[in-house]
């Protein structure tokens, strides 16, 4: 395969009067240099996420996308180093971090529109979060972690009343998620002691 690659561009070489040595040398970079490509550094990186690295992931992420608006890094590499860097910094609790890389990868995977809203909420913006959420709760069933998403950030925005109504909603889906069952009991004791004190 090497020598037919080879020939090849030898015979590139002569068609496009170049010199061999230096089609020899594009094939050396195509078949040597990507693992060390920011396009292979993203690829990398995806599956150290994959993996349960998230540290590595972010590194290698954060690697490829100091080459940004570069010819180094093609668009469709760069949004994916964004989902990554963003995944990766939500994972290690770098909020503010996976939100400016979320932020960016959702115009082109709104399916991260939920853990860009985690990311929101963790850095306190919770009226980004609930405003994402539900625009997302328009077009797209919630899954339950979203709803739970959606009800803390309503929480922390005083409406208990809208909190009371995506823990419904987490419990319709899935009424044993403990979780669910555990934001439901505070939103309802933040109910009850309100009504008590009123």
């Amino acid at each position: 395969m090497k020598i037919l690659a080879a020939a090849v561009l030898s015979l590139a070489a002569i068609s496009y009067s170049l010199p061999a040595d230096a089609c020899v040398s594009a094939m050396w970079r195509e078949r040597v240099a990507p693992a060390n490509s920011p396009v292979a550094q993203v690829d990398q990186a995806a599956t150290k996420l994959a993996g349960g690295h998230p540290q590595e992931a972010l590194k290698l992420a954060q690697k490829a996308l100091a080459l940004r608006g570069t010819k180094k890094l093609p668009v469709t590499s760069e949004l994916k180093a964004r989902r990554i860097a963003g995944l990766a910094a939500l994972a290690l609790g770098q909020n503010a971090l996976a939100e400016e890389n979320l932020a960016v990868a959702v115009k082109t995977s709104p399916e991260l529109t939920p853990q860009l809203a985690k990311a929101q909420l963790a850095a306190g913006h919770a009226e980004e979060a609930k405003a994402q959420l539900e625009t997302r709760a328009t077009s797209t069933k919630l899954d339950v972690d979203s709803w739970l998403t959606l009800g803390e950030a309503r929480f922390k925005l005083g409406d208990v009343q809208g909190a009371n109504a995506a823990a419904s909603e987490a419990l319709k889906l899935a009424p044993q998620n403990a979780n669910a069952v555990q934001f439901q009991a505070k939103v309802s004791n933040l109910t009850m002691t309100r009504t008590l004190t009123h």
